[in-house]
């Protein structure tokens, strides 16, 4: 995030502590996703906002997704959402 609010270089020790934090949490996550279509069984809620809310910035973040099909998958449903694209951020 650094680069991309233009704050100076990244710190080694954050970056990998953060991906440390995030892999963790993303398998809860992926695991969780792989047998609904939503946080909460197949009915989209407050909580699938929140949370989708984090990924806004994924890719510029460089977040790493790739070993999480579901996360995407349920992500790319979010992104589908019209109340979803009118709300997002330009960029």
């Amino acid at each position: 995030m650094k680069a991309l609010l233009q704050l100076g270089e990244p710190d080694p020790q954050v970056i990998q502590q953060a991906t440390d934090r995030f892999h963790k949490e993303a398998i809860a996550l992926n695991n969780h996703l792989a047998s609904q279509k939503y946080l909460v069984n197949d009915t989209l809620t407050l909580a699938d906002f929140s949370v989708a809310s984090d990924l806004t910035y994924a890719v510029p973040a460089q977040f790493p997704l790739a070993e999480y099909p579901h996360i995407q998958t349920w992500y790319a449903r979010i992104e589908q959402l019209p109340a979803w694209q009118q709300t997002a951020p330009r960029g």
